[in-house]
Formats: C-alpha cells, sequence, structure tokens
C-alpha cells in the first residue's frame, strides 16, 4: 500500500471464500527533512558489561562516545550508514545500517575482548 506523502508499508490478510473481509491500513505520513536517530549499546561480548566506546560514522562525520552503561545516541540524515564501533581491549567492528528521515534505528554491539 502507498500514497503520495506517505510512507509505503504491507499487510497480511486472510480472506475466506464467500465472506466480505475488512482490512484496516495505517500510512505514516514521510518525515522529510527531520533528522533520523541511531541509538544503541555496547558491551564486552564476553562479559555482558558495557563498554565506554568510540561510535564513528564517517560519512555523517559523526564521532561519540558511549556513556558509563555502553549507551549512545548520534542523529543522521536518513540513508545506509557504515558505523565503526571500537574499545580499548576489544576487537573493533564495523556495521552497516539503514535509517530513514525521522526515525529511529537501534544498533546494540557486543565487542570480543583481544587475544593477547
Amino acid at each position: 500500500m502507498s500514497a503520495p506523502g506517505f510512507r509505503a508499508t504491507e499487510e497480511a490478510a486472510v480472506v475466506v471464500a464467500g465472506q466480505t473481509s475488512e482490512l484496516v491500513v495505517v500510512l505514516s505520513q514521510e518525515r522529510k527533512g527531520q533528522l533520523a536517530t541511531l541509538v544503541g549499546q555496547v558491551r564486552s561480548a564476553r562479559s555482558g558489561k558495557p563498554l565506554v566506546a568510540t561510535v564513528r560514522i564517517p560519512q555523517a562525520k559523526v564521532r561519540t562516545r558511549t556513556d558509563r552503561s555502553g549507551a549512545f545516541t548520534a542523529r543522521v540524515r536518513g540513508g545506509t550508514y557504515r558505523i565503526t564501533l571500537s574499545a580499548a581491549g576489544h576487537v573493533t567492528q564495523t556495521k552497516r545500517i539503514t535509517v530513514r528521515e525521522g526515525e529511529q534505528a537501534i544498533l546494540n554491539v557486543d565487542l570480543f575482548p583481544r587475544r593477547r
């Protein structure tokens, strides 16, 4: 289902032969020009404890750090980004994520300790 000015959506429906079925579809307005919000948490894969880590999104010129609980928030334009997460003593990871303008995406990452 789609309409100008609204985000396209898909719905599943059950239709029984010989009966009338009603399907209610709610379309959300596109939020052009509003930044997307990327939130997440970085933890140690071994202990599950939160990590203070650096979060870099080069295409959006974003560099931030997680707080003591491993949480981070970044605001970016809608698009596809490569996000690099690194913490002292852990293997750096790069993830690819797509976010839409005006929406929120969640990226939780567990970093593995480096072998010595």
